[in-house]
Protein backbone atom coordinates (compact mmCIF):
# COMPACT_ATOMS: atom_id res chain seq x y z
CA UNK A 1 0.00 0.00 0.00
CA UNK A 2 1.47 3.18 -0.79
CA UNK A 3 2.73 5.78 1.73
CA UNK A 4 0.43 8.71 2.63
CA UNK A 5 -0.70 11.00 5.91
CA UNK A 6 -3.06 10.16 8.06
CA UNK A 7 -5.15 12.91 6.71
CA UNK A 8 -5.69 11.55 3.38
CA UNK A 9 -6.40 7.95 4.66
CA UNK A 10 -9.22 9.08 6.20
CA UNK A 11 -10.20 11.33 3.25
CA UNK A 12 -9.97 8.34 1.35
CA UNK A 13 -11.97 6.19 3.96
CA UNK A 14 -14.59 8.92 3.74
CA UNK A 15 -14.79 8.47 0.23
CA UNK A 16 -15.74 5.19 0.22
CA UNK A 17 -17.84 5.46 2.89
CA UNK A 18 -20.11 7.98 1.28
CA UNK A 19 -19.44 10.54 3.04
CA UNK A 20 -17.37 14.09 2.01
CA UNK A 21 -15.28 14.49 -1.45
CA UNK A 22 -12.23 14.97 -2.91
CA UNK A 23 -10.17 16.59 -5.52
CA UNK A 24 -7.61 14.43 -7.91
CA UNK A 25 -5.16 16.77 -10.08
CA UNK A 26 -2.68 14.08 -12.34
CA UNK A 27 0.66 16.03 -13.09
CA UNK A 28 4.13 14.77 -13.59
CA UNK A 29 7.63 15.40 -13.96
CA UNK A 30 9.71 14.78 -17.21
CA UNK A 31 12.60 13.02 -15.77
CA UNK A 32 16.03 12.30 -17.85
CA UNK A 33 19.29 10.17 -16.25
CA UNK A 34 18.10 11.45 -12.75
CA UNK A 35 17.91 14.99 -13.80
CA UNK A 36 14.28 17.05 -13.75
CA UNK A 37 13.89 18.33 -16.94
CA UNK A 38 10.15 19.85 -16.33
CA UNK A 39 8.04 19.91 -13.24
CA UNK A 40 4.75 19.88 -12.54
CA UNK A 41 3.90 18.92 -16.41
CA UNK A 42 0.13 19.15 -17.26
CA UNK A 43 -1.28 15.38 -18.26
CA UNK A 44 -4.85 14.19 -18.60
CA UNK A 45 -5.55 11.47 -16.35
CA UNK A 46 -3.72 8.07 -17.25
CA UNK A 47 -4.36 5.38 -18.36
CA UNK A 48 -2.02 3.09 -16.70
CA UNK A 49 -2.06 -0.42 -15.55
CA UNK A 50 -0.58 -2.64 -12.86
CA UNK A 51 -0.38 -6.40 -13.13
CA UNK A 52 1.42 -8.94 -11.28
CA UNK A 53 1.30 -11.60 -13.72
CA UNK A 54 4.01 -9.61 -16.21
CA UNK A 55 8.06 -9.18 -15.48
CA UNK A 56 7.05 -5.30 -16.54
CA UNK A 57 4.24 -4.64 -14.10
CA UNK A 58 3.05 -0.95 -15.35
CA UNK A 59 2.08 0.41 -18.40
CA UNK A 60 -0.35 2.30 -20.43
CA UNK A 61 -0.36 5.61 -21.92
CA UNK A 62 0.08 9.36 -20.36
CA UNK A 63 -1.65 12.27 -22.12
CA UNK A 64 0.48 15.32 -22.35
CA UNK A 65 -1.08 18.54 -22.39
CA UNK A 66 1.69 21.41 -23.49
CA UNK A 67 2.06 25.30 -23.80
CA UNK A 68 4.19 28.41 -22.77
CA UNK A 69 3.98 31.48 -23.84
CA UNK A 70 7.04 31.50 -26.38
CA UNK A 71 4.72 28.85 -28.49
CA UNK A 72 7.46 25.77 -28.45
CA UNK A 73 6.44 22.76 -29.84
CA UNK A 74 7.40 19.70 -27.04
CA UNK A 75 6.63 17.08 -29.91
CA UNK A 76 9.05 14.91 -30.49
CA UNK A 77 11.05 14.61 -33.56
CA UNK A 78 14.60 13.60 -32.94
CA UNK A 79 16.17 11.34 -30.61
CA UNK A 80 17.24 13.65 -28.15
CA UNK A 81 14.03 15.38 -28.16
CA UNK A 82 12.82 15.86 -24.37
CA UNK A 83 9.80 13.41 -25.03
CA UNK A 84 11.79 11.17 -27.58
CA UNK A 85 11.73 7.13 -26.46
CA UNK A 86 15.01 7.29 -25.91
CA UNK A 87 15.73 7.68 -21.79
CA UNK A 88 13.07 9.88 -20.92
CA UNK A 89 10.84 9.19 -18.34
CA UNK A 90 7.91 10.28 -16.57
CA UNK A 91 7.44 10.76 -13.00
CA UNK A 92 3.12 10.34 -12.71
CA UNK A 93 1.97 11.70 -9.39
CA UNK A 94 -1.64 11.73 -8.31
CA UNK A 95 -2.53 15.08 -5.62
CA UNK A 96 -5.22 14.41 -3.42
CA UNK A 97 -7.19 17.86 -2.67
CA UNK A 98 -9.71 18.78 -0.12
CA UNK A 99 -10.05 22.07 0.80
CA UNK A 100 -6.88 23.54 1.69
CA UNK A 101 -5.60 20.30 2.61
CA UNK A 102 -3.27 18.97 -0.53
CA UNK A 103 -1.64 15.84 -0.36
CA UNK A 104 0.86 14.49 -3.60
CA UNK A 105 1.16 10.56 -3.73
CA UNK A 106 3.76 9.19 -6.20
CA UNK A 107 2.07 6.86 -8.57
CA UNK A 108 5.26 5.73 -11.14
CA UNK A 109 8.37 6.14 -12.22
CA UNK A 110 7.88 5.01 -15.83
CA UNK A 111 10.04 5.11 -19.10
CA UNK A 112 8.54 6.56 -22.38
CA UNK A 113 8.46 3.58 -24.50
CA UNK A 114 6.51 5.36 -28.24
CA UNK A 115 5.04 8.28 -28.76
CA UNK A 116 2.43 7.33 -31.17
CA UNK A 117 0.82 9.89 -34.01
CA UNK A 118 1.41 12.76 -32.45
CA UNK A 119 -0.45 15.11 -34.89
CA UNK A 120 2.28 18.34 -34.92
CA UNK A 121 -0.40 21.90 -35.61
CA UNK A 122 2.12 24.82 -35.81
CA UNK A 123 0.95 28.06 -36.96
CA UNK A 124 2.77 31.10 -38.72
CA UNK A 125 3.58 34.50 -36.81
CA UNK A 126 5.69 36.69 -38.58
CA UNK A 127 7.18 34.03 -40.86
CA UNK A 128 7.83 32.09 -37.49
CA UNK A 129 6.46 28.69 -36.31
CA UNK A 130 4.72 28.73 -33.21
CA UNK A 131 2.34 26.75 -31.07
CA UNK A 132 -0.80 27.71 -29.67
CA UNK A 133 -1.25 24.75 -27.32
CA UNK A 134 -0.78 20.95 -28.07
CA UNK A 135 -1.78 17.75 -26.54
CA UNK A 136 -0.17 14.14 -27.52
CA UNK A 137 0.40 11.06 -26.13
CA UNK A 138 2.94 8.78 -25.03
CA UNK A 139 3.40 5.11 -24.30
CA UNK A 140 4.78 4.66 -21.16
CA UNK A 141 6.46 1.39 -19.24
CA UNK A 142 8.11 0.86 -15.68
CA UNK A 143 11.87 0.42 -15.61
CA UNK A 144 12.03 -3.19 -16.14
CA UNK A 145 11.25 -3.04 -19.69
CA UNK A 146 14.65 -2.18 -19.88
CA UNK A 147 15.72 -5.31 -18.17
CA UNK A 148 12.91 -7.11 -20.53
CA UNK A 149 14.40 -5.73 -23.53
CA UNK A 150 18.43 -6.41 -22.72
CA UNK A 151 20.03 -9.60 -22.34
CA UNK A 152 23.62 -11.45 -21.65
CA UNK A 153 26.20 -10.37 -24.61
CA UNK A 154 28.06 -13.86 -23.74
CA UNK A 155 27.80 -16.51 -20.55
CA UNK A 156 28.64 -14.08 -17.65
CA UNK A 157 29.63 -15.59 -13.83
CA UNK A 158 28.13 -14.67 -10.76
CA UNK A 159 29.90 -12.36 -8.92
CA UNK A 160 28.89 -13.01 -5.53
CA UNK A 161 26.69 -15.55 -3.61
CA UNK A 162 23.96 -12.79 -2.17
CA UNK A 163 20.74 -12.86 -4.50
CA UNK A 164 20.23 -8.84 -3.70
CA UNK A 165 23.82 -8.33 -4.68
CA UNK A 166 23.61 -10.43 -7.89
CA UNK A 167 19.65 -8.45 -8.63
CA UNK A 168 21.78 -4.93 -8.46
CA UNK A 169 24.53 -6.48 -10.37
CA UNK A 170 22.80 -7.87 -12.61
CA UNK A 171 19.91 -5.08 -13.28
CA UNK A 172 21.85 -2.13 -12.38
CA UNK A 173 19.14 -0.59 -10.29
CA UNK A 174 19.22 0.76 -6.94
CA UNK A 175 17.88 -1.79 -4.62
CA UNK A 176 15.99 -1.68 -1.64
CA UNK A 177 16.33 -5.27 0.49
CA UNK A 178 12.63 -5.64 1.52
CA UNK A 179 12.87 -9.45 2.30
CA UNK A 180 15.74 -11.02 3.33
CA UNK A 181 18.73 -12.22 1.53
CA UNK A 182 19.14 -15.82 -0.05
CA UNK A 183 22.06 -17.77 -1.53
CA UNK A 184 23.39 -18.34 -4.78
CA UNK A 185 24.94 -21.52 -5.82
CA UNK A 186 29.12 -21.17 -6.45
CA UNK A 187 29.69 -21.62 -10.56
CA UNK A 188 26.66 -20.21 -11.56
CA UNK A 189 26.72 -18.77 -15.10
CA UNK A 190 24.12 -16.58 -16.32
CA UNK A 191 22.61 -16.33 -20.42
CA UNK A 192 20.11 -15.56 -22.35
CA UNK A 193 17.35 -12.80 -21.41
CA UNK A 194 17.87 -10.35 -18.23
CA UNK A 195 14.59 -11.09 -17.07
CA UNK A 196 14.70 -14.54 -16.36
CA UNK A 197 17.94 -14.87 -14.58
CA UNK A 198 16.42 -12.11 -12.21
CA UNK A 199 12.99 -13.47 -12.08
CA UNK A 200 14.88 -16.93 -10.88
CA UNK A 201 16.97 -14.95 -8.22
CA UNK A 202 13.69 -13.43 -6.72
CA UNK A 203 12.45 -17.23 -6.87
CA UNK A 204 15.41 -17.76 -4.19
CA UNK A 205 14.38 -15.66 -2.11
CA UNK A 206 10.48 -16.41 -2.53
CA UNK A 207 9.63 -12.77 -3.90
CA UNK A 208 8.60 -11.35 -6.90
CA UNK A 209 10.28 -8.14 -8.33
CA UNK A 210 8.90 -4.75 -7.20
CA UNK A 211 9.53 -1.38 -8.39
CA UNK A 212 8.45 1.75 -5.83
CA UNK A 213 6.93 4.24 -6.92
CA UNK A 214 10.07 6.40 -7.76
CA UNK A 215 11.71 3.93 -9.63
CA UNK A 216 13.54 1.69 -6.57
CA UNK A 217 13.69 -2.09 -7.39
CA UNK A 218 12.34 -3.78 -4.03
CA UNK A 219 10.58 -7.03 -3.71
CA UNK A 220 6.67 -8.47 -3.01
CA UNK A 221 6.76 -11.83 -0.76
CA UNK A 222 5.02 -14.58 -2.50
CA UNK A 223 3.87 -15.30 0.77
CA UNK A 224 0.56 -13.90 2.05
CA UNK A 225 1.27 -10.91 4.65
CA UNK A 226 -1.06 -9.10 7.17
CA UNK A 227 -3.71 -6.87 5.82
CA UNK A 228 -3.14 -3.51 4.91
CA UNK A 229 -6.77 -2.06 4.26
CA UNK A 230 -10.12 -2.98 4.03
CA UNK A 231 -12.12 -2.75 1.00
CA UNK A 232 -15.54 -0.90 1.39
CA UNK A 233 -18.29 0.62 -0.46
CA UNK A 234 -17.52 -0.87 -3.19
CA UNK A 235 -19.86 -1.04 -6.29
CA UNK A 236 -19.09 -4.28 -7.89
CA UNK A 237 -17.36 -7.23 -7.10
CA UNK A 238 -18.64 -10.09 -9.79
CA UNK A 239 -16.99 -13.84 -9.42
CA UNK A 240 -14.72 -14.92 -12.07
CA UNK A 241 -13.38 -18.50 -11.70
CA UNK A 242 -11.25 -20.42 -14.20
CA UNK A 243 -8.79 -23.10 -14.56
CA UNK A 244 -6.68 -21.70 -16.69
CA UNK A 245 -3.94 -21.01 -14.20
CA UNK A 246 -4.96 -23.68 -11.45
CA UNK A 247 -2.37 -26.51 -10.77
CA UNK A 248 -2.42 -29.50 -9.00
CA UNK A 249 0.56 -31.06 -10.21
CA UNK A 250 3.66 -29.64 -9.99
CA UNK A 251 6.99 -30.71 -10.95
CA UNK A 252 10.45 -29.13 -9.95
CA UNK A 253 14.02 -29.52 -11.48
CA UNK A 254 17.58 -28.77 -10.33
CA UNK A 255 20.84 -29.65 -11.08
CA UNK A 256 23.15 -30.62 -8.29
CA UNK A 257 26.77 -29.54 -8.29
CA UNK A 258 27.28 -32.10 -11.05
CA UNK A 259 25.29 -30.64 -13.07
CA UNK A 260 22.85 -33.85 -12.86
CA UNK A 261 19.34 -33.56 -12.74
CA UNK A 262 17.19 -33.52 -9.10
CA UNK A 263 13.73 -33.58 -9.41
CA UNK A 264 10.73 -33.17 -6.58
CA UNK A 265 7.11 -33.86 -7.17
CA UNK A 266 4.26 -32.04 -5.02
CA UNK A 267 0.51 -33.28 -5.55
CA UNK A 268 -2.74 -31.95 -4.63
CA UNK A 269 -4.54 -35.41 -3.01
CA UNK A 270 -7.69 -34.50 -1.66
CA UNK A 271 -10.75 -32.36 -1.94
CA UNK A 272 -11.76 -30.78 -5.61
CA UNK A 273 -8.33 -30.59 -6.87
CA UNK A 274 -6.84 -33.91 -5.94
CA UNK A 275 -5.02 -35.47 -8.73
CA UNK A 276 -6.53 -38.73 -8.84
CA UNK A 277 -9.28 -40.77 -7.05
CA UNK A 278 -8.66 -43.95 -4.30
CA UNK A 279 -7.44 -46.47 -6.70
CA UNK A 280 -5.54 -44.30 -9.09
CA UNK A 281 -8.65 -43.90 -11.22
CA UNK A 282 -8.35 -40.46 -12.85
CA UNK A 283 -10.05 -37.41 -10.42
CA UNK A 284 -13.38 -35.13 -11.53
CA UNK A 285 -10.31 -32.42 -12.58
CA UNK A 286 -8.08 -34.35 -13.65
CA UNK A 287 -4.21 -34.05 -13.63
CA UNK A 288 -2.56 -30.51 -14.34
CA UNK A 289 1.18 -29.91 -13.86
CA UNK A 290 3.14 -26.75 -13.53
CA UNK A 291 6.79 -27.43 -14.51
CA UNK A 292 9.32 -25.33 -13.40
CA UNK A 293 13.08 -25.40 -13.98
CA UNK A 294 16.47 -23.31 -11.98
CA UNK A 295 20.23 -24.36 -12.19
CA UNK A 296 19.97 -22.42 -8.36
CA UNK A 297 18.47 -24.80 -7.02
CA UNK A 298 21.22 -27.15 -6.28
CA UNK A 299 19.42 -30.12 -3.24
CA UNK A 300 16.36 -32.20 -3.26
CA UNK A 301 15.38 -29.94 -0.38
CA UNK A 302 15.64 -27.04 -1.88
CA UNK A 303 13.66 -28.76 -5.37
CA UNK A 304 10.90 -30.10 -2.20
CA UNK A 305 10.55 -26.85 -0.60
CA UNK A 306 10.34 -24.79 -3.99
CA UNK A 307 8.10 -26.89 -5.51
CA UNK A 308 5.39 -27.18 -2.39
CA UNK A 309 5.23 -23.17 -2.18
CA UNK A 310 5.01 -23.15 -6.06
CA UNK A 311 2.05 -25.57 -5.49
CA UNK A 312 0.24 -23.59 -3.19
CA UNK A 313 0.36 -20.46 -4.94
CA UNK A 314 -0.99 -22.41 -8.34
CA UNK A 315 -3.82 -24.16 -6.95
CA UNK A 316 -4.87 -22.81 -3.77
CA UNK A 317 -4.45 -19.13 -4.32
CA UNK A 318 -5.41 -18.95 -8.09
CA UNK A 319 -8.80 -20.79 -8.47
CA UNK A 320 -11.23 -18.15 -7.60
CA UNK A 321 -10.66 -13.91 -8.57
CA UNK A 322 -12.98 -11.14 -7.77
CA UNK A 323 -12.61 -8.07 -10.13
CA UNK A 324 -13.94 -5.41 -7.64
CA UNK A 325 -14.66 -1.79 -8.38
CA UNK A 326 -14.53 1.17 -5.60
CA UNK A 327 -14.47 4.78 -5.36
CA UNK A 328 -11.00 6.28 -6.12
CA UNK A 329 -7.94 4.89 -4.06
CA UNK A 330 -4.66 5.64 -5.59
CA UNK A 331 -2.86 3.96 -2.40
CA UNK A 332 -4.31 0.19 -3.24
CA UNK A 333 -0.83 -1.74 -5.00
CA UNK A 334 -0.12 -4.96 -6.49
CA UNK A 335 0.82 -7.24 -3.97
CA UNK A 336 -1.46 -5.76 -1.29
CA UNK A 337 -3.13 -8.55 1.10
CA UNK A 338 -6.69 -6.55 2.00
CA UNK A 339 -9.79 -7.48 3.93
CA UNK A 340 -13.02 -8.18 1.80
CA UNK A 341 -16.42 -10.03 2.67
CA UNK A 342 -15.21 -11.05 6.21
CA UNK A 343 -12.10 -12.46 4.33
CA UNK A 344 -8.74 -11.89 2.56
CA UNK A 345 -8.25 -10.91 -0.41
CA UNK A 346 -4.51 -9.82 -2.59
CA UNK A 347 -3.99 -7.92 -5.62
CA UNK A 348 -3.19 -8.88 -8.49
CA UNK A 349 -4.20 -5.99 -11.07
CA UNK A 350 -5.19 -2.66 -11.06
CA UNK A 351 -6.36 0.17 -12.75
CA UNK A 352 -7.82 3.87 -12.01
CA UNK A 353 -10.64 5.28 -14.56
CA UNK A 354 -12.56 8.79 -13.09
CA UNK A 355 -13.64 8.59 -9.53
CA UNK A 356 -12.81 4.48 -9.62
CA UNK A 357 -10.21 2.22 -8.99
CA UNK A 358 -10.58 -1.63 -10.47
CA UNK A 359 -9.20 -4.21 -8.97
CA UNK A 360 -8.59 -8.09 -9.42
CA UNK A 361 -7.70 -10.19 -6.25
CA UNK A 362 -7.42 -13.54 -5.84
CA UNK A 363 -9.22 -15.23 -2.97
CA UNK A 364 -7.73 -18.10 -1.57
CA UNK A 365 -9.12 -21.64 -1.04
CA UNK A 366 -11.24 -22.00 2.53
Amino acid sequence: MRAATDTTRQLLADLADGRGGIEKIWTADLMYDGERRLEGLQIDEPAIGWDMSRFVVASGAVPVVWSDVFGSSMIPREIGDWFSPFGAELQVDCIIRAGRYEDRIPMARLIIDSVPDADDRRMLFQGIPFTAGESFTVNVADRLAKIARDEFRAPTSAKSSSAWQEIQSVTRFPVIRSVPDAVVPSGIVYEGQRSAVVNKLYDLMGAWPHLTADGVLTAIPKAWGDPVDEIRGFVSAPVSMSAEQTYNSVVVEGKDDAGDPIYAFADITEGFLRVSNPGDSMSPFGRKTRRYQSEFLRTRQQCEEFAAGLLERSARRRGVRRTITEPFNPLREVGDVLIFDGGLARVSSLSHKGGQTMTTVDIPDR
